[in-house]
């Protein structure tokens, strides 16, 4: 009984480092998606929202669509 406990037991590391390849593999998939959007944002006139005079200068489009990457995959793995 007590070996059927163990082998049914959730082994923290096990469960983290497969949430961290899910991530990598979400992210990786959505990537090219969100190349797209970021490029749709700089080639379409009038979609870019107004800047204020204290925001950071303005991302590359890589570093635009990695950034909307790692804003949207967490949701995935809220419970």
């Amino acid at each position: 009984m007590d070996h059927a406990l163990k082998h049914d037991a959730i082994d923290p590391a096990r469960l983290a480092r497969a949430k961290a390849r899910d991530f990598r593999v979400m992210f990786w998939a959505s990537l090219p998606a969100f190349l797209v959007v970021a490029l749709a944002k700089r080639l379409i006139p009038g979609r870019e929202p107004f800047h204020s005079v204290h925001e950071t200068p303005r991302r590359g489009i890589v570093a635009d669509a990695v950034h909307m990457a790692n804003t949207f995959i967490p949701f995935a793995f809220m419970h």
